[in-house]
């Protein structure tokens, strides 16, 4: 089949449906339950998917990576990632002497970043450099 004829065939398309289904049912499906009770919200249907997605995946306490994305009525679209660190902010808190132990190496030059909390918890703050 050349690709011309493989964009139009509805065979073809169902069967590549049929192997992704449980792709799907694993990494998707569980974060649309709030889109799927109420419908479109415009801006807030991300963030709502993202909640879904939260509230049904059962975490390891191993920070996971989540893609993000959003268009508008095909003028523009954003496309974004998150880490869910889940509990660091339960092991920081009230914790004199705290060193945040996640990564910089996103963050651009010239960020500002949490580095240190002291042991009378005033924060410090480093630059990327």
């Amino acid at each position: 089949m050349d690709y011309e004829s493989s964009l139009t065939d509805k065979h073809l398309m169902r069967v590549f449906s049929s192997l992704s289904e449980s792709r799907f049912k694993a990494r998707v499906l569980p974060s649309l339950d709030v889109a799927t009770q109420c419908g479109n919200m415009y801006t807030a249907s991300l963030y709502a998917c993202l909640v879904s997605l939260v509230s049904n995946v059962g975490w390891d306490g191993v920070p996971k990576r989540v893609g993000l994305f959003s268009y508008g009525s095909g003028l523009i679209s954003s496309m974004f990632s998150l880490r869910i660190m889940c509990q660091l902010r339960e092991l920081a808190y009230n914790t004199p002497d705290y060193v945040p132990f996640t990564s910089t190496e996103d963050l651009e030059k010239g960020t500002y970043y949490l580095s240190r909390v002291n042991e009378k918890f005033e924060r410090e703050y480093a630059v990327k450099t």
